[in-house]
């Protein structure tokens, strides 16, 4: 039998693959125990990396711990990108925690106007045509305004076993 021989990968080619570039540091970069040459590790399109995949992962329904149901109809997201995306829902889902909870939204904003919401919140940008642009914006618009009042979406959650 032959030997096996371990072969050490750095932490960071583990999680950041080809997606980073080294700088030296401007500002000394964090303190460190040792002294010599700081650096600055700048991960190449970071941010449309991020967005990218977060709305993949809501497309296939990927770590999703959260439903938005409205109109008899429902969708799945993640906390931290609403709780990130909208104090609303941050206030929301930090005074009700809750594993996977569904968040019934009021009767005044249409499921189609809450597709496009979150796709907007997901991917920075949607393309609607000229008849959904008015109301899509009256439902985010009623949305911000509920932000600084009660919230107004019931909590609804689901039993421990799930």
């Amino acid at each position: 039998m032959g030997s096996s021989q371990a072969v050490t990968i750095p932490l960071y080619q583990i999680f950041f693959q080809d997606y980073y570039n080294t700088f030296p540091s401007s500002s000394g970069g964090r303190k460190r125990r040792m002294s010599g040459q700081h650096y600055c590790l700048r991960w190449n399109n970071y941010q449309s990396n991020m967005t990218s995949v977060f709305h993949q992962l809501l497309q296939n329904e990927a770590f999703v711990d959260v439903t938005l149901a409205c109109n008899d109809l429902s969708l799945k997201a993640h906390k931290v990108v609403l709780s990130a995306c909208s104090s609303y829902f941050q206030k929301l889902l930090l005074e009700n925690p809750c594993k996977h909870p569904t968040i019934i939204m009021p009767q005044d904003i249409c499921y189609e106007d809450l597709k496009f919401i979150i796709e907007f919140v997901y991917r920075g940008e949607i393309d609607v045509s000229q008849a959904e642009l008015q109301p899509t914006r009256e439902s985010a618009a009623a949305a911000y305004r509920r932000k600084e009042r009660k919230p107004a979406a019931l909590l609804q959650y689901n039993s421990p076993s799930e």
